[in-house]
């Protein structure tokens, strides 16, 4: 089976015939392919096959209702002409996701009776290992509830299996499967104060705890990997079991306390081979960019690098290895957590300039960010000895339990700046930081964190950069709404979500970098805020990245110019290198060992 325009198709090795099973494909109306939302109006974006071979379990998308918004495009014609894209805003109702079931052998399909289409998404779906039955793993757009059901293609019999309702969850990133024996369920729960594997029975009680302790079952970015392979059925899994600032592989066999698999420091994200014998994973550490390793399970034996990306001259730098330190919120409970790089050979008496940066959630890992050039800033201003860069993990964050990512929901800019605010307070017991030469950066949340940190806390930032910031919640996504929830429902968040209505208070540099073909953060947004600081006749800088989509430093000519142009800010604003020190520490630094 495969997906072509759109369509699924099935090729019958025995008969030499090719059957197309929909009828459906129909292509966006975006002319121009950047940006995110670029998908077709119409398709099947998935598909799974039973055991049996004989069903095929596959989820179809519609998007022809959903919102037209209009997006100017300059450079991608004779004329500039305006470009649509489907993008729905929160509180929108409009795309569609069904699941339907096609028969091989009566050449059959027939749609799964699922309710509510248009406000619940397909995490996953999988058959069973040995029945031609479909485990189906829902969830409500706005991330609240979560179900588990049953789907039998035999009968179309449909059965709930586990529902969970949780009114503060945020960033649903789950994972739910079979359990080798076809008689149970193994999935990601949050039931608990972290982030759990649980067991659940086909027929049983509620779901049994299969991981305890203080750490989260969870990936660096996205869902944790999950699986069962091995003539054990052992159970695989990454976690934050050994450092917050780490993901490892873990195997579980039977009660059995989980054996780490992969041995290197650093963030993995691996596959186990379906005998269950051995592994191979992506990692990259603080000094090192991803590669590829390959190993065995059983632990106890180091992988062996695979690949060698970077180019010989790579190996010839001598990389720091950061520091990571925690500090006390300043508002309440929580322990914060934060990444130092720190340049060598600190002058003693001598007090550096500190850069935070990039500004968002789950940058405090031991990796090396090779999706955005945020590790080779950091690394070579701090190797010239020009500045101080410091990354903190703001509540919302993956690996210090649910709680304190579920702090996060509905108040961006507001408890989550506080723990910007508690890391300046931190820096300021270094007798080595300047805290009168403290900036700050980050893109779309971070560069919301930016404005709300200059708007809020006039004269405590030297500068800072808002690379296409979030400003107005009314401009997010539909996609957004396990954040924002609906305006219908959550009044309360909408009514205190713009930064629109702040401003009155800026007083210190600011830089605002923003592609004019963002579909994610609307160009329109940093107009409206741009209009609105020049009424209140503010100075500040805009960068306007004519051919840019969310992320305005792609392609590499755009990097060198964005980049050169936040550097040069950062020099004018925030002086490089040591000065005499003038302050006295309050408390000595505190590590934390990844």
């Amino acid at each position: 089976a495969y997906i072509e325009r759109h369509d699924l198709w099935v090729y019958d090795f025995d008969r030499g015939e090719t059957t197309r099973v929909t009828e459906i494909g129909q292509p966006g109306i975006g002319r121009v392919p950047i940006g995110a939302f670029t998908r077709p109006d119409i398709e099947v974006s998935r598909f799974e096959w039973s055991a049996n071979g004989r069903y095929i379990a596959f989820e179809t998308v519609v998007r022809t209702e959903v919102r037209r918004v209009p997006i100017p495009s300059y450079l991608h014609g004779d004329e500039p002409f305006l470009h649509e894209v489907r993008r729905p805003y929160p509180g929108d109702r409009d795309l569609v996701r069904n699941l339907s079931i096609f028969d091989t052998r009566d050449q059959a399909t027939r749609r799964l009776d699922l309710a509510h289409p248009r406000q619940r998404l397909f995490h996953e779906f999988s058959w069973a290992p040995q029945r031609p039955e479909l485990l189906i793993h829902q969830g409500s757009d706005v991330g609240e509830d979560r179900w588990l059901r049953i789907a039998s293609a035999e009968t179309d019999e449909i059965r709930e299996l586990w529902h969970d309702h949780r009114p503060r969850r945020i960033y649903p990133i789950f994972r739910a499967l079979w359990r080798a024996d076809g008689d149970g369920v193994i999935f990601i729960g949050d039931t608990d104060d972290h982030y759990r594997l649980y067991g659940l029975e086909l027929e049983g009680d509620q779901p049994q705890i299969l991981t305890a302790g203080h750490y989260d079952v969870a990936g660096s970015y996205s869902s944790a990997y999950v699986d069962i392979g091995g003539p054990d059925n052992a159970l695989f899994f990454v976690a934050t079991r050994k450092s917050p600032y780490e993901r490892h592989l873990y195997r579980l066999e039977s009660d059995r306390e989980p054996v780490r698999v992969t041995q290197r420091a650093g963030v993995h994200e691996p596959v186990v081979s379906p005998d269950g014998r051995h592994f191979a994973s992506v990692m990259s550490s603080d000094s090192q960019p991803a590669e590829l390793y390959v190993g065995a399970v059983t632990g106890d034996t180091a992988s062996t690098r695979v690949t060698h990306s970077p180019p010989p001259e790579f190996d010839h730098y001598d990389w720091i290895e950061p520091r990571y330190v925690t500090f006390p919120s300043r508002i309440d409970d929580y322990t914060l957590h934060a990444r130092l790089v720190l340049p060598r050979d600190m002058q003693p008496g001598k007090a550096y300039p500190v850069l935070i940066g990039n500004i968002y959630s789950n940058t405090v890992r031991n990796a090396w960010d090779s999706d955005r050039p945020t590790t080779n800033l950091q690394q070579r201003l701090a190797l010239t000895g020009d500045y101080i860069h410091m990354q903190v993990d703001l509540r919302g964050s993956v690996g210090y339990g649910v709680d304190f990512r579920e702090a996060f929901q509905g108040d961006w800019g507001r408890d989550d700046l506080e723990d910007l605010i508690s890391a300046v307070d931190y820096l300021g017991t270094l007798d080595y930081v300047d805290s009168d030469r403290i900036g700050l950066w980050g893109n779309s949340y971070g560069g919301l964190m930016v404005l709300a940190a200059l708007f809020k806390h006039p004269g405590v930032f030297a500068g800072g950069v808002a690379g296409a910031p979030a400003t107005d919640i009314w401009h997010f996504t539909g996609f957004d709404q396990h954040l924002t929830r609906r305006p219908d429902t959550h009044p309360e968040i909408f009514a205190d979500g713009s930064l629109l209505d702040l401003g009155d208070k800026l007083a210190d540099p600011l830089l605002i970098i923003h592609g004019m073909h963002d579909d994610i953060v609307p160009y329109k947004t940093t107009l409206m805020m741009a209009d609105k600081l020049m009424l209140l006749g503010k100075d500040f800088d805009l960068i306007s990245m004519p051919n840019a989509a969310h992320w305005w430093a792609e392609p590499e000519h755009y990097a060198r110019y964005t980049f050169g142009k936040l550097e040069d800010f950062f020099r004018r604003h925030v002086p490089p290198g040591p000065q005499p020190s003038h302050s006295q520490p309050i408390s000595p630094a505190q590590d934390s060992t990844p």
